[in-house]
């Protein structure tokens, strides 16, 4: 049984919070433009009934609470959305119209249920679309104005020509919101035969790099010059990649999960084996996000129905390692597992969450600078729970914080 979204509760022996999409949903991102605010934007996945875009603010006074919800009208169903880095009103969704997977771009007008409008859409594709990727913003002035798709075997960076210059001279018509075009200027061919694109991450230090997971090899690919960065065969054993996510802070590390129920971390400059190893779930790996300021913050949700908070200072910036120095160093790292009772001083599970019932496809944390520790999950029945990381260890780190001034 699904959750109506009227229905929105505060669990009675924890501080989270559950809102309750119609449908069935896989889709969970941050709006990732909106630094001042915790909001939220969702999915639903059903063929038969309509279905919606949900976008949810959340507040945190004396509890964790969802104060404002508007509800959009998307005309499929949806299987990934890419929000703007630059413009919260603007967002690509992947969504299936029953015979084929397309992907559109579209804004939101105001709201009223009818106020996404489509701007754009990506063609060109020959199989289905797994996602859309938006080129990270180098300054905080820039504007968002490339994107990969990804379909079956391939890469293709785009073009996305916005209007912007009808609200710069007061033009408020449909037509010059809602204008827009995509061109793609250039395809590259990622997987080997028999194998398909799972998911993939957009390297934020060097934004002309693409990490994918092709069933259950990881490769990076150069958009410029179309060569391969890096390759990584059989990463999670003989299971699929099913999440990647770059360290926001820290060149050269990023992290996977698969099939393997493990998650592992990275250097990029040498791949025989990953600096650290976490085993904390049951099933597979489906959803990884690092916390954009506080990078030793990872969340991991997985098919076992819950969300593990970690903690891995060894690997982040504020530990203050040669690790996160743009070293040309590439000795063979020491891989360290850290289990559910085992960890280290710097790397540990920090808490393990259970509110779902359901395979936890989406996990992600807000973007509100001042009150970086929320996060939200999302399972495939629908219940998206909002949570926040314990205070003992927001208290060790802002004393952290404090040390290293």
């Amino acid at each position: 049984k699904m959750f109506s979204y009227e229905l929105h509760r505060q669990l009675h022996s924890t501080s989270a919070y559950v809102y309750g999409l119609p449908t069935k949903a896989r889709c969970l991102t941050s709006l990732v433009a909106e630094t001042e605010k915790t909001k939220f934007l969702l999915g639903t996945l059903s063929l038969r009934e309509e279905n919606e875009i949900h976008l949810i603010e959340v507040r945190e006074e004396d509890k964790l609470e969802v104060r404002g919800v508007l509800t959009y009208t998307h005309p499929h169903e949806i299987w990934h959305i890419a929000p703007c880095p630059s413009d919260p009103d603007l967002l690509f969704t992947t969504y299936n119209t029953g015979t084929e997977y397309r992907a559109s771009l579209w804004r939101i007008h105001g709201e009223d249920p009818s106020d996404l409008k489509e701007v754009c859409q990506l063609g060109e594709h020959a199989g289905s679309i797994k996602a859309v990727l938006w080129r990270p913003i180098e300054d905080e002035d820039g504007l968002s104005e490339q994107a990969v798709s990804m379909d079956n075997t391939s890469l293709k960076l785009w073009d996305v020509n916005i209007t912007y210059s009808g609200y710069d001279e007061g033009d408020t018509s449909e037509e010059a919101k809602s204008a827009g075009e995509s061109k793609c200027i250039s395809t590259v061919k990622v997987c080997e035969e028999g194998q398909k694109i799972m998911t993939g991450v957009w390297n934020p230090h060097s934004t002309e790099e693409v990490i994918v997971a092709c069933d259950t090899q990881l490769t990076g690919w150069d958009l410029r010059s179309s060569q391969s960065t890096l390759n990584i065969a059989k990463a999670h054993g003989g299971g699929c990649v099913r999440a990647i996510d770059y360290n926001p802070n820290v060149l050269y590390y990023f992290a996977s999960g698969g099939d393997d129920s493990l998650v592992k971390f990275w250097d990029s400059r040498n791949t025989a084996s990953p600096l650290r190893i976490l085993d904390g779930h049951s099933h597979w790996v489906c959803g990884l996000e690092y916390n954009r300021s506080r990078e030793q913050l990872l969340l991991s949700s997985s098919a076992d129905s819950s969300i593990n908070l970690w903690k891995i200072s060894s690997l982040s910036f504020a530990q203050g390692s040669t690790h996160t120095q743009a070293s040309t160093k590439t000795a063979v790292p020491s891989t360290t597992v850290v289990g559910v009772n085992s960890g280290t001083h710097a790397d540990y599970l920090i808490k393990s969450f259970d509110e779902h019932e359901h395979s936890v496809y989406a996990v992600a944390w807000g973007r509100d600078a001042g009150s970086p520790y929320i996060f939200a999950s999302l399972s495939y029945d629908g219940r998206v729970v909002i949570n926040r990381v314990p205070e003992d260890e927001v208290e060790k780190i802002q004393q952290g914080d404090l040390d290293d001034i």
